[in-house]
């Protein structure tokens, strides 16, 4: 899969790596054995992410644009936005319905879109009435 899609071999090793989500130290251990001495500041930065995989600029904006395009799954969106001065920054939004959410609508999900704006995209239930 990894070459189809061109891919290097390390890379696509480090994607479809384990991560053990509760034990703190095989966390650092696994982020040592990957990054080495890189900052997590560091692979914050799409131009330090393009220079270290080796892509260019454009390739890191293509996939950091695609995964703004995700929904959500489970109630939970994460998103990585960019900002000005080209920092990125990763993003969860967890949806909290509340007891009338599945009578009044069919969905409601929110779209942090950088700084203090949002998109919002719904669609009420055809039962609804205000």
């Amino acid at each position: 899969m990894g070459i189809s899609s061109h891919i290097s071999p390390e890379l696509y090793n480090l994607l479809i790596e384990e991560i053990p989500e509760k034990d703190e130290a095989k966390l650092d251990t696994l982020y040592k054995t990957n990054f080495g001495d890189i900052t997590t500041a560091q692979l914050m930065s799409p131009s330090y992410l393009a220079r270290y995989y080796g892509v260019s600029p454009e390739d890191i904006a293509y996939v950091t644009t695609s995964l703004s395009h995700v929904g959500y799954s489970s109630d939970i969106l994460v998103i990585p936005l960019v900002d000005n001065a080209g920092k990125m920054e990763v993003v969860r939004v967890t949806r909290t319905p509340s007891d009338n959410y599945t009578g009044q609508t069919n969905y409601i999900e929110l779209y942090p879109q950088g700084s203090d704006n949002y998109l919002i995209k719904y669609n009420l239930s055809s039962s609804y009435s205000p």
